[in-house]
C-alpha cells in the first residue's frame, strides 16, 4: 500500500513542476495570452504590447493600456531592434497613426527619445504625414527637438523630399534656421 501512495506522489510532484514551469514561461514573457481576447501575429519573440503597435492592432494596444500597472513608457522588447525600445517610437516608425493617437491620449512621453531620436523625427524620416500630423496637434510637443546628431524633423523632412511634412512642420513652429 505505501508504494502506491509513493507512485501518487511523484505524480503529483510531477503535475505541479510542469503546471509551474508552465505559469513561469507565461509570467516570464510579461503577458497572458488567455487574458488577451484578441489574436496578434506575433511570431518574432517580442513582447505582446510592441507587436500590437507595430500591427497597428488597436483593440490589443487599448488591451494594455487598461491595465491598472502597465507604464506606457517603459521600453519593450523589439524584433526590429533587437532591443527594448519604447511604443511611441515603434508606431511612429512604421506609420500607425491610429496606435500613435491612442498612446498620445493615454498621456504617453511624446518626446521621449530612442538613440536620439523622437518619434516625431522617425514618422518624418520615413514619410508618415498622417503620424507626423498626429503629433504635431498632440500638446507639449517639440518640433524642434534634434537628433543626437543634431538634425532636425524638419531636416530630416527637408533631405528625405517629403514636401508636406515640411509645410506641417513649418506650420506647427518648426524653426528652419537651426544649424547642426
Amino acid at each position: 500500500m505505501l508504494r502506491i501512495y509513493e507512485k501518487q506522489r511523484f505524480l503529483y510532484a510531477s503535475f505541479f513542476l510542469l503546471a509551474l514551469g508552465f505559469c513561469a514561461n507565461v509570467l516570464a514573457k510579461g503577458e497572458c495570452k488567455a487574458d488577451l481576447s484578441v489574436e496578434l501575429k506575433n511570431e518574432r519573440g517580442e513582447h505582446d504590447f510592441m507587436a500590437a503597435c507595430r500591427e497597428g492592432n488597436t483593440q490589443a494596444v487599448k488591451y494594455f493600456l487598461d491595465q491598472e500597472d502597465f507604464d506606457i513608457n517603459e521600453q519593450f522588447s523589439c524584433d526590429a531592434y533587437r532591443e527594448p525600445v519604447h511604443a511611441m517610437f515603434l508606431a511612429a516608425k512604421v506609420g500607425r497613426v491610429e496606435v500613435v493617437q491612442s498612446l498620445i491620449d493615454a498621456d504617453a512621453d511624446i518626446n521621449q527619445t530612442w538613440k536620439g531620436a523622437t518619434p516625431l523625427f522617425v514618422a518624418a524620416q520615413n514619410g508618415h504625414d498622417k503620424v507626423v500630423e498626429t503629433i504635431v496637434k498632440a500638446q507639449g510637443v517639440s518640433v524642434n527637438q534634434a537628433k543626437s546628431t543634431g538634425s532636425t524633423p524638419l531636416f530630416i523632412a527637408c533631405q528625405q523630399g517629403y514636401p508636406d511634412i515640411v509645410d506641417m512642420l513649418l506650420e506647427a513652429g518648426a524653426d528652419p534656421t537651426i544649424k547642426w
